[in-house]
């Protein structure tokens, strides 16, 4: 049984097994929060690629924020731009884990003792 209740303030409950909209956009505005941007606030598209769509063409300026593990089941974490962390990239294998920073630091360091070595050498 589905319901649509006025809750106490400004809230609005739908009880319901779903909710079927049937529109492309869904959009999420709060003029307080607001800090420039475009005139739309497209939280979900339902895009031409028929693909959902997070902040359809960066309409909130601050990007998304996510709190709590992502997962991606059965594909593939595809970018155009970079991966920033502020941690390590971890490569989980049979073997053990490889903490990437380490990696990196490491073969760094090797390079450098090589170069010395043939610097020393006269190369």
């Amino acid at each position: 049984m589905s319901d649509i209740k006025f809750a106490d303030g400004d809230v609005i409950l739908v009880e319901a097994r779903a909710v079927d909209i049937k529109a492309p956009d869904l959009l999420l505005d709060f003029k307080p929060n607001r800090k420039g941007g475009t005139p739309f606030r497209r939280a979900l598209v339902h895009d031409s690629n028929d693909g959902l769509t997070l902040n359809f063409n960066r309409d909130y300026p601050g990007g998304i924020t996510m709190y709590g593990d992502a997962r991606v089941l059965r594909g593939s974490l595809i970018t155009d731009g970079n991966i920033l962390t502020r941690g390590d990239v971890i490569l989980r294998r049979p073997s053990g884990d490889v903490f990437f920073n380490r990696l990196v630091d490491t073969l760094v360091t090797r390079i450098e003792q090589l170069e010395a070595k043939v610097d020393a050498l006269g190369g």
